[in-house]
């Protein structure tokens, strides 16, 4: 990705740093000259701070990716190809594999009440077959088949900016957790779509 800035006319590459203390500013003006750097003097939180790096970018379609991933050019081109081909898509996200490879669960439906309280107490892992209770987690399903889904894991989604203009940016009420669960609620609410792609990974 970082060779994509090298070349004009394609969206920069943002890095939005909320005040780290283990010399990653510094590693990245060094290393990557060619990746625009945006130095936070506080934390400010994970909305926040992708929400410094969402008004920084031009593109029509911005990438939201945490700094915990490895993500291959082939696999960004399939979510881009994705969201492109469907005019009703407002955002994208990938399969998610630990770094063994196996699996990561990352995709959900909305939380209700009950469905999060049986969660919590793990009577989902209880009762597996019981359709209720396997319904927040999305248990049954082996993430082979790309769907439209209620919300994704905000690690890595594709956004479409029209979308954004349209719900407005993440809440920064949220400072860590649930405010792509937020962005996807708003953004189905007006009608766009919310879609997994199955062959495009990630590694998180």
């Amino acid at each position: 990705l970082y060779k994509l800035t090298a070349k004009s006319g394609n969206p920069p590459i943002l890095v939005v740093d909320n005040a780290s203390s283990d010399g990653s500013p510094g590693m990245v003006a060094k290393e990557f000259p060619a990746v625009r750097l945006i130095k936070n003097t506080s934390n400010r939180g994970f909305a926040a701070a992708c929400n410094q790096g969402i008004r920084a970018c031009p593109a029509d379609f911005i990438l939201l990716l945490n700094p915990d991933t490895l993500l291959k050019y082939a696999d960004l081109q399939k979510l881009y190809e994705l969201i492109r081909a469907r005019p009703d898509v407002g955002v994208c996200g990938p399969r998610i594999l630990n770094p063994d490879g196996s699996q990561q669960p990352s995709c959900r439906a909305f939380p209700m009440l009950g469905a999060m309280i049986g969660d919590e107490l793990g009577l989902s892992r209880l009762f597996p077959r019981s359709q209720w209770l396997s319904r927040y987690r999305m248990h049954g399903w082996a993430h082979d088949e790309t769907r439209e889904v209620d919300q994704l894991m905000g690690s890595c989604l594709l956004v479409r900016r029209t979308a954004l203009e349209l719900v407005g940016l993440l809440d920064e009420q949220f400072f860590l957790y649930f405010e792509e669960v937020d962005l996807c609620w708003r953004i189905r609410q007006v009608g766009w779509r919310v879609v997994f792609v199955a062959d495009a990974t990630v590694t998180h």
